[in-house]
């Protein structure tokens, strides 16, 4: 499989896993238009428990692509630390 095979086919399980955290956290009790980025944060620990479906599917099949072990890495690494942007992005809707 190709590089860009692998992107391809990564992208709509880290989309769902995404649209899953992002949902969870705009439900939260403590979520509110005012929320701080570093709340945000925390917000999206606790919604993590609601979306283990997709983000055990995105690490699951990353460990098929790319090797045992790298699904976790994956995860705890470069999609935490890109999470809440992309969480803000996706609760503030489409570019107008």
């Amino acid at each position: 499989m190709s590089a860009q095979e692998q992107r391809a086919t990564m992208q709509p399980l880290i989309r769902s896993a995404n649209e899953c955290i992002a949902k969870a956290v705009s439900s939260h009790p403590q979520f509110n238009a005012t929320v701080e980025p570093g709340q945000v944060n925390n917000l999206i620990v606790d919604s993590i428990p609601n979306c283990i479906e997709p983000v055990r599917a995105l690490i699951e099949r990353h460990d098929q692509i790319y090797g045992d072990g790298t699904g976790g890495r994956f995860f705890m690494g470069p999609y935490l630390d890109a999470l809440p942007s992309v969480v803000q992005a996706l609760m503030r809707g489409p570019a107008r």
